[in-house]
């Protein structure tokens, strides 16, 4: 691996980095089989040879599921360690911004309101983002790249994701198992750590969401260009990149874009598809968390995440450990 320390000191040094992060995800995991079960017994189909492709092919093993906690239950469950810890080194948080990518149930409500009165945020400006499907992690990272500079003064901005299925149904979209997590992160002005270096969203203006056949012949093309856009616009080659971090979609995904990039799948991660599934908005901090747990990002280190929205909507970014 090449070093190239110099160029993003000289044109790519993030205005903001992930200064700290906390993850929720339920006990409890529901084998591949089980959610093909409930699918079936709420009147869709989920037949065998879709069960082995999911199996053999994407890698699925099983998911997390919340019986007991409401989605906004599960978010404090996400956010409440992280703002304890921010209220003690005195950090403020400026704006909220949250993320969703499944669907609204009619009984939603404010799902802020508890840590809003506990934490003192009454006048923390809250903003929502969820029209890129499941890569509207990359629009909230862009939303909060250009409030941070476009307003000097804001110091700390917590990214919150939080989905849950309310119906089996959306446990599956066409090619990836879902499950339930709540996850958040604190994005600070000037920090040194999971730089927030650039960031690339892109959607398919040909795409439909209806017409799966189209993004499912389209997508790999896509994610290759957005990816080597991402590079050159950051004078960086793919030697430069220690992981590729991307949704757990699939793994024939990831198998795909390593062939496409001749790269060894290695490089990309994929660890936790087998045991947590998709996790809809939250996948890339899961992912991140765990990378660095299993010492495959080491300080200084470049590395990409990469998310892809059903309906021809993606987003990558270069971050530096």
């Amino acid at each position: 691996m090449r070093t190239t320390a110099h160029q993003s000191e000289s044109g790519f040094q993030g205005v903001c980095g992930i200064a700290d992060f906390s993850i929720y995800i339920p006990e409890e995991r529901v084998t591949l089989d089980r959610v093909a079960e409930m699918i079936r017994e709420s009147g869709y189909s989920f037949s065998e040879e879709d069960l082995n492709r999911f199996r053999d092919a994407y890698r699925f093993h099983s998911v997390p599921i919340e019986r007991e906690r409401c989605l906004e239950e599960m978010i404090v469950e996400a956010c409440a360690p992280l703002l304890s810890r921010l209220q003690q080194k005195q950090k403020r948080v400026d704006k909220l911004v949250f993320l969703r990518t499944s669907q609204l149930y009619w009984h939603d409500r404010n799902l802020f309101r508890k840590l809003i009165h506990d934490y003192g945020l009454q006048q923390t400006h809250v903003l929502s983002v969820s029209q890129h499907n499941c890569a509207s992690f990359h629009l909230a990272l862009r939303v909060c790249q250009n409030l941070f500079s476009s307003q000097p003064d804001l110091q700390g901005i917590l990214l919150v994701a939080a989905d849950k299925a309310f119906h089996p149904s959306l446990r599956r979209i066409p090619d990836s198992l879902l499950g339930d997590c709540a996850s958040a992160c604190y994005l600070e002005r000037g920090c040194s750590e999971h730089q927030l270096l650039h960031v690339l969203n892109l959607v398919d203006p040909k795409a439909d969401p209806d017409d799966v056949d189209w993004f499912n012949t389209t997508y790999y093309f896509a994610i290759r260009q957005m990816l080597l856009r991402l590079l050159k616009e950051t004078d960086l080659q793919l030697e430069d990149i220690r992981l590729l971090i991307g949704g757990n979609v699939n793994q024939r995904t990831w198998e795909r874009m390593a062939e496409m990039l001749n790269l060894p799948i290695e490089r990309f991660y994929t660890q936790t598809i087998p045991e947590v599934g998709h996790l809809y908005g939250s996948d890339l901090l899961y992912n991140l968390m765990s990378a660095g747990r299993d010492g495959l990002i080491r300080r200084s280190d470049f590395y990409v995440t990469i998310s892809i929205g059903l309906g021809g909507m993606y987003g990558c970014a270069l971050h530096r450990c």
